[in-house]
């Protein structure tokens, strides 16, 4: 349904991106800063791995809840008004 393809959509985007963000800062975290492993291992990456995913969760279950992944007329199941074409 609209509803699982918008979801999964939408989710996966969101983890995509967030964990792009998360790796850069473990890179700068460990090249600029000089960080240890053990040091990244217990302060940084719970937030690493902890923000993208409740960010995507939360933001794909809101409009899953609120019923708003609708087709947008192409095939794509996204957070759009429902698409309702002329007769």
């Amino acid at each position: 349904t609209c509803d699982v393809q918008g979801l999964l959509l939408f989710m996966g985007t969101c983890i995509g991106l967030f964990y792009n963000c998360s790796l850069n800062l473990y890179y700068l975290a460990i090249v600029r800063y000089n960080h240890t492993d053990t040091y990244i291992e217990r302060k940084l990456e719970p937030f690493l791995h902890a923000i993208p995913i409740l960010v995507a969760l939360v933001g794909s279950i809101i409009p899953l809840v609120k019923s708003n992944f609708n087709d947008d007329g192409s095939g794509q199941c996204i957070t759009a008004p429902i698409y309702r074409p002329p007769h």
